[in-house]
């Protein structure tokens, strides 16, 4: 099995390692109590303007669209090429949902909600899902 084609970049390792030697017995737990872990963890809102949510997903799925995008370029795998085709075309629908929901605040609040958008924008970073 290839494991360096679509996986090269994010945790190449553990999905070489996963390739290799399959799943353990303990792997299900082990995956359960990680995907449950943040959701316990105290959450504190990190914006002050409703905005801002909206405009950290307006440059978040135009980001992921990119990389779906530029992944595609680069693969050779058909199926996987169809599939990543299809992923950047939905994150380009979820980008317009959310230019259009940023659009109306421009509308409502006009420049009170600028500098909170730019806010966004400048400081923006994707997070890491790898780890």
């Amino acid at each position: 099995m290839n494991t360096d084609g679509p996986f090269r970049g994010r945790c190449p390792g553990r999905v070489r390692r996963y390739a290799r030697q399959g799943p353990t017995p303990g792997d299900a737990s082990s995956v359960r109590a990680r995907l449950i872990a943040p959701g316990q963890a105290p959450f504190e809102l990190p914006y002050d303007h409703p905005v801002q949510f909206f405009s950290y997903a307006l440059v978040q799925e135009k980001a992921t669209q990119i990389y779906y995008q530029q992944l595609r370029a680069v693969v050779s795998d058909p199926v996987l090429v169809q599939v990543l085709a299809r992923l950047s075309r939905d994150e380009a629908r979820h980008f317009t949902f959310m230019a259009d929901v940023v659009a109306q605040y421009l509308r409502v609040y006009g420049d009170a909600v600028v500098d909170p958008v730019r806010d966004v924008i400048a400081n923006f970073r994707m997070e890491r899902t790898c780890r």
